[in-house]
C-alpha cells in the first residue's frame, strides 16, 4: 500500500527538490548513517502522551522540524555492555546481527539521555521500524524507530541546543497541528505518532510486532504539486 505525504518545508528547499526532480531525480549517492530515535512515553489523564522536540533553525538536518529524541550511531555505542537476551531480542525484531541491534540500542539510550535527562531501562525498549532518508537529501541516515515507556521518578529536562522546545504532547494533537500548518514533520514522525494514535492503549502499541522493512519516501509531481510518496 503506498502513501503520499505532504511535502512541507522551506520554500527555497522545495524549489532545489523540483529542480532536481526536473534534472531527472538521480542518486546524489549519499551514504545513509545509522541513526536510531525513540519515542518515550507515559500514560497521561487524558491519553497516551510522547516527547517530541522542535529542532532548532540552524541544524542542517530537518530544520525546524518536530521530531522525537534521537541521533547518530557513533563510536561511544559500539562498547557498551547490554544484557544478551535484550540484544538478541532487538535483533531479531529488526532482522539485524547482535552487534548492529546493540550499537543501536545503546544510541537510543544515550541520545535520549543526552537530550532529555532520562534514563530508559534497555528492556523496555521496543524495535518499531526503519525509515531511509531519500536519495535527494545531501544527508541521510538510516534510521531505527523504537519507543519505551518513561521509567518511574525519570523527569523531562531540557538538555540539549539542538532543539528550541521539548514537550509532553499526545499523539493526535500533534497531528491536528500539522494539519492546521503550526508545525513541520517528516513522514517519519508523521505516521509513528498516527501509529500510536491509532492504539487502542499503550499497552497495545508497544506489543505491536515490529516492521523491519526500510521505508524510503520518493519524491513525485502530480499536477505541478510535489510529495513524497512511501510503500507500507
Amino acid at each position: 500500500m503506498s502513501r503520499d505525504f505532504r511535502l512541507v518545508g522551506d520554500p527555497a528547499r522545495i524549489a532545489a527538490l523540483r529542480e532536481w526532480l526536473d534534472a531527472g531525480g538521480i542518486d546524489r549517492g549519499v551514504e545513509p548513517r545509522s541513526a536510531a530515535t525513540v519515542l518515550v512515553l507515559r500514560q497521561g489523564s487524558e491519553g497516551v502522551e510522547v516527547i517530541t522536540l522542535k529542532r532548532a533553525a540552524t541544524m542542517a538536518f530537518a530544520p525546524s522540524m518536530h521530531a522525537f529524541p534521537g541521533g547518530s550511531v557513533d563510536e561511544r555505542d559500539s562498547g557498551v555492555e547490554l544484557a544478551d537476551d535484550i540484544v538478541q531480542r532487538a535483533a531479531l525484531a529488526m532482522r539485524a546481527s547482535a552487534e548492529v541491534a546493540r550499537r543501536h540500542l545503546a544510541a537510543a539510550l544515550r541520545e535520549v539521555n543526552e537530550e532529555t535527562g532520562i534514563v530508559l531501562r534497555p528492556e523496555d525498549l521496543r524495535v518499531r521500524g526503519r525509515w531511509l532518508t531519500p536519495v535527494f537529501d545531501r544527508r541521510r541516515y538510516d534510521t531505527w524507530i523504537l519507543a519505551a515507556v518513561i521509567p518511574p521518578g525519570e523527569i523531562l529536562q531540557h538538555l540539549t541546543s539542538e532543539a528550541v522546545s521539548m514537550q509532553w504532547s499526545r499523539p493526535q494533537d500533534i497531528l491536528d497541528a500539522f494539519e492546521r500548518d503550526e508545525l513541520l514533520m517528516l513522514p517519519p514522525t508523521m505516521h509513528a505518532l498516527e501509529q500510536l494514535a491509532a492504539a487502542s492503549s499503550l499497552e497495545d502499541y508497544l506489543a505491536m510486532p515490529a516492521d523491519p522493512r526500510v521505508v524510503m519516501p520518493r519524491l513525485f509531481d502530480e499536477g505541478g504539486v510535489l510529495g513524497l510518496r512511501v510503500d507500507l
